[in-house]
């Protein structure tokens, strides 16, 4: 009775673990909600140079103020003036932009710097109404030469290709996004003309963005999960297997174990010598040394052979049919 009263509770105690471990899944198996950063395209933005220079005097091939503008090369007789326009676009209004031009000259070759000259042109902060910003800013090259010449002889040295650029940083601060990036023009002078390059930007402007997505389990969460199941099954599988061994009695044990060895029959009604074993196995190993094999009367819940005329019986305990279980 004690081993039946522990066993409910070994059982009990695996079927509420079971439930618990089954609930414990099901949970574990829900796509689970993880909050991940992605980059949203919230529009472009665009920074270029357009410049222009108005003809100074008559010639052939302009009028006196004539606008040439976005041109490679110009004539320092005939155009001296670059006039520069810095513009910005901006994929929303309400930004604030804060910016600053600088003026670069150097000299130098291939693998060296003989001299730079830096000094800043224009500068301010603006809070802009529309998506549109642009400021002006003229540059006279025939005096920017006569600066060059007059360096070369402070210096006594005219080596080196000299090289006029325009560098405009800019930093721009809306609701969404900031942008900060810059863009630059590049002015050479050859004595009777210069040319100008200038190559705009256009970038892409994002933001990043929090996003709840659902992720579905990993192959791993899958077993895992599936193992909390079964694991108090085959405990409670286990428990009653346990007790039903343990509950078994000798006899009923060894008819488990030898059953291959006996066969059904009955108890033969015939007198004869008889020998009682003490024990089914001691029976079942009589047996097999006289190659025979031992027969069960299920009715009397006897065990015997018969080798020579003599009848080697034992009177077992096991419960009838328990051989067929």
């Amino acid at each position: 009775m004690g081993k039946k009263v522990l066993l409910a509770v070994v059982v009990a105690i695996l079927v509420f673990s079971s439930a618990f471990a089954t609930y414990s899944a099901y949970n574990d198996l829900k796509p689970k909600k993880v909050t991940v950063k992605r980059n949203v395209t919230i529009g472009t933005y665009e920074l270029y140079y357009d410049y222009y220079s108005t003809v100074s005097k008559e010639n052939p091939l302009w009028g006196e103020g004539m606008k040439l503008f976005n041109k490679d090369v110009y004539f320092s007789s005939v155009s001296p003036v670059l006039n520069i326009t810095f513009n910005l676009i901006l994929p929303e209004s309400n930004f604030e932009v804060e910016y600053e031009t600088k003026l670069l000259i150097t000299s130098s070759t291939s693998d060296k710097v003989f001299w730079e000259l830096e000094r800043v042109i224009g500068s301010g902060v603006t809070v802009l109404n529309s998506s549109k910003f642009s400021y002006s800013f003229s540059l006279n090259i025939l005096e920017l030469e006569r600066e060059i010449e007059s360096i070369e002889r402070s210096l006594e040295f005219k080596g080196g290709s000299k090289t006029i650029k325009v560098v405009t940083n800019v930093y721009a601060k809306g609701s969404e996004k900031e942008i900060k990036d810059s863009v630059e023009m590049t002015i050479k002078p050859s004595g009777s003309y210069y040319t100008v390059s200038s190559s705009g930007k256009k970038k892409t402007v994002e933001r990043t963005v929090n996003e709840v997505k659902k992720v579905p389990p990993s192959q791993r969460e899958y077993i895992f999960a599936l193992s909390k199941v079964a694991l108090p099954i085959l405990g409670i599988i286990a428990s009653v297997y346990v007790y039903r061994i343990s509950s078994l009695s000798e006899d009923e044990k060894a008819l488990r174990k030898f059953r291959k060895w006996i066969s059904k029959g009955k108890l033969p009604e015939v007198r004869m010598t008889t020998i009682e074993i003490e024990s089914l196995e001691d029976l079942v190993d009589a047996a097999i040394d006289m190659n025979e094999r031992v027969i069960h009367d299920a009715e009397k819940n006897a065990f015997f052979f018969v080798h020579d005329g003599i009848l080697y019986i034992y009177k077992g305990k096991a419960r009838q049919g328990e051989e067929e279980t």
